[in-house]
């Protein structure tokens, strides 16, 4: 009898033992695998972090590169009296933009008409070899733009060519802060007069000024 009960306190003993380490492992295990898991997260956050900060940098550096070369082409402008249209073109040739700014859709020159010069400048532009040339959108407006230099001149961009970007309220924001801070400005994302019916994208366009010679700009 006395060893029936000894027995059964030491196999209760042993039991009660195995119960606190099985105890005592689950709570090592879980605690391990909440650090594991914390120390995972941590990891993630900081490669996400790092990874972003990687990304924003590459487009900055690219927008600024795209400002820069708009910043010579308004220069370019700047520098002599007429750049005619075959020069506009020798300007891109040489800027080598497939090469160095991969993904561009075109360089451009867009010019400011009073309406009492639109029939006068679109007469020009015809003359000059395009008899169907016309400002686009057609519409009573004081004040038109348009698209009259655009490289490379293929099929593509041809469908901008003439195109009035100052009557589309997105272009024009951009267009209106380039004009009054002489600065680089990027509009918001656009469906560009290029795009097709076909893998159509959005897109954005980069604007900065060229000014008259001579004319005040500190206002």
């Amino acid at each position: 009898m006395r060893f029936s009960n000894l027995l059964n306190i030491t196999t209760s003993k042993n039991t009660f033992k195995s119960f606190l380490i099985l105890l005592l492992g689950v709570i090592i295990t879980l605690a391990l695998t909440v650090n594991t898991f914390y120390n995972v997260e941590k990891q993630k956050k900081h490669e996400f972090i790092e990874a972003c900060t990687d990304l924003n940098n590459k487009i900055e550096v690219r927008l600024h590169a795209h400002a820069q070369l708009l910043r010579g082409g308004a220069a370019f402008f700047e520098s002599v009296d007429t750049i005619t249209r075959q020069q506009w073109v020798n300007f891109i040739e040489h800027s080598y933009i497939d090469l160095n700014l991969s993904g561009i859709q075109g360089l451009g020159y867009s010019i400011i008409i009073a309406k009492e010069q639109l029939q006068k400048h679109t007469a020009h532009i015809q003359s000059e070899g395009f008899p169907n040339y016309t400002v686009h959108p057609v519409g009573d407006r004081e004040l038109y733009t348009s698209i009259i230099f655009l490289e490379p001149f293929d099929m593509r961009n041809q469908r901008a060519f003439g195109y009035d970007m100052f009557s589309e309220p997105v272009r024009r924001k951009a267009m209106e802060v380039a004009r009054d801070y002489n600065s680089a400005a990027l509009t918001g994302k656009v469906l560009l007069v290029q795009e097709t019916i076909e893998d159509v994208q959005a897109g954005t366009l980069m604007y900065v000024p060229v000014y008259k010679k001579g004319m005040p700009i500190n206002t």
